[in-house]
C-alpha cells in the first residue's frame, strides 16, 4: 500500500490491509522502532514500549506486538529480506513509469505483489510463495474480528438549541432534550457517534462537508416545547415582523426550505443579529434586495447585500422607512390654570432692593 505520508494513520491502515490480503491475522506482530509504533520509555536506556493508538489496535484484531530492539537486525530478519523483496521487484519495476492517482498506483503494486506471490520455483522448488502461505501458515492465522476497523478522532462539541451538532460542516442531530449540552462525538470513517454520559445517544452515517443537516425522526420533538422558553418559530417571525415585511419574508422562506423547523432556527437568528452590528432599515434594505431579485436566502447573502449597501449607499432602493412606535404621552397633573384668588407668589416676590 502506498500512501501520502507515512503518519499513523497510513500506518495502521497498511496493517489492516494485509490482514485483509492475508484473510487472517497473525499472532504476533513485530514492528520497528518507528515512532508510529513505539515510544522510548526514557531517554537513558533504549528500551521502547507500544504506543497508545498501536496498543489499542492490536488490542481490537488480537495480535501481540513485540518491538524489535533498536540497531539490531537480526530480530526482524524475514522483514529486511522483504524490504529488499519489494525494492527490487516493486519499486525498481515501476520506477520509469507516471501515476496520476494514489488508486492507479496501488493498483500497479497489487499486481507485483500477486505475480511474486504466484511465481512458481521459490527457493528450487515447483511451487510458490502463495502456495505455501495456502498450506502451512494460513490456518494459523487468527480470524479477523467481526467490526470492521476505523480511524477515530474524538471531538467536544455543543450541542445546538436546535438539537444539531457541527462536524466537519455538516450538522447532524442528536436526541432534542440535550439543547444545550456538551457532548463527546468519535468521527469514524464512515460514521459519526455521539456520545452522552457514557453512552452512545446517535449514529449517523457520515455525511459530505455541504452545509446541509442530518436529522433522525426521533430525535425531534413534536412540538419543540423544549425550546419553548427560548426560540420558536413563532417568536422568531415576530422579531422578523417588526424589522419590516421583506426580512419577514426572508425569514420565512428560511423555515418553509427545512424539512425540520428548528434546522432554521441558527440561520434565522444569525440573519436577524445582524440588525444589532449594522441597522434594522439596512436589513429590511438588503433582504428587500433578495426578495426582489428572487434569491435563495442565506445568512453570507444578506451579509453581503449589507456590506455592499455601506460601500455604495446609492444602492438603496426606495423602500418605506421604518418608524419606531412613538412613546406613550406622559399625562401631565398639572392644573390648566390657577384660580384669581391663588395666593402664590410670583418671580416679583424675590426681587429684592437694597434699602438706604
Amino acid at each position: 500500500m502506498a500512501g501520502l505520508t507515512s503518519g499513523m494513520r497510513n500506518w495502521l491502515y497498511a496493517h489492516q490491509q494485509a490482514f485483509d490480503y492475508f484473510s487472517g491475522v497473525t499472532r504476533i506482530v513485530v514492528p520497528d522502532n518507528a515512532s508510529t509504533a513505539t515510544n522510548q520509555v526514557a531517554k537513558t536506556t533504549r528500551v521502547r514500549d507500544l504506543n497508545k493508538q498501536y496498543a489499542t489496535f492490536s488490542t481490537h484484531f488480537g495480535f501481540g506486538a513485540v518491538a524489535a530492539k533498536p540497531y539490531t537486525p537480526k530480530d526482524k530478519p524475514s522483514v529486511e529480506k522483504g524490504v529488499d523483496i519489494a525494492e527490487r521487484w516493486i519499486i525498481e519495476y515501476l520506477d520509469d513509469r507516471t501515476f496520476f492517482s494514489l488508486d492507479q498506483l496501488n493498483h500497479a503494486i497489487s499486481e507485483r505483489v500477486d505475480w511474486i506471490n504466484n511465481r512458481s520455483q521459490f527457493r528450487g522448488h515447483d511451487i510458490s510463495r502463495h502456495e505455501i502461505f495456502d498450506e502451512f501458515e494460513q490456518p494459523e492465522l487468527l480470524s479477523l474480528p467481526d467490526e470492521h476497523w476505523s480511524w477515530a478522532q474524538w471531538r467536544k462539541s455543543k450541542v445546538g438549541m436546535n438539537y444539531h451538532i457541527r462536524v466537519d460542516n455538516h450538522f447532524y442531530s442528536v436526541p432534542w432534550k440535550l439543547a444545550g449540552k456538551t457532548v463527546e462525538t468519535c468521527i469514524l470513517d464512515t460514521a459519526i457517534e455521539v456520545i452522552f454520559d457514557n453512552e452512545i445517544v446517535a449514529r449517523h452515517r457520515r455525511a459530505p462537508a455541504n452545509f446541509q443537516y442530518s436529522t433522525l425522526d426521533e430525535h425531534v420533538t413534536p412540538s419543540h416545547k423544549d425550546l419553548g422558553q427560548r426560540w420558536d418559530r413563532y417568536r422568531i417571525l415576530s422579531w422578523a415582523q417588526s424589522i419590516g415585511t421583506s426580512t419577514f419574508t426572508v425569514i420565512e422562506q428560511m423555515f418553509n426550505a427545512r424539512k425540520v423547523e428548528a434546522q432554521a432556527y441558527n440561520s434565522a437568528l444569525a440573519v436577524l443579529a445582524l440588525s444589532k452590528d449594522y441597522s434594522r432599515v439596512e436589513l429590511e434594505q438588503a433582504c428587500q434586495i433578495i426578495v426582489a431579485a428572487k434569491q435563495v436566502p442565506s445568512t453570507r447573502k444578506v451579509k453581503d447585500h449589507l456590506s455592499n449597501l455601506r460601500k455604495h449607499p446609492e444602492v438603496l432602493v426606495d423602500s418605506p422607512q421604518i418608524t419606531a412606535p412613538s412613546p406613550p404621552r406622559r399625562v401631565s397633573t398639572r392644573p390648566a390654570s390657577l384660580p384669581d384668588n391663588s395666593s402664590v407668589r410670583g418671580a416679583g416676590a424675590f426681587v429684592f432692593k437694597e434699602v438706604d
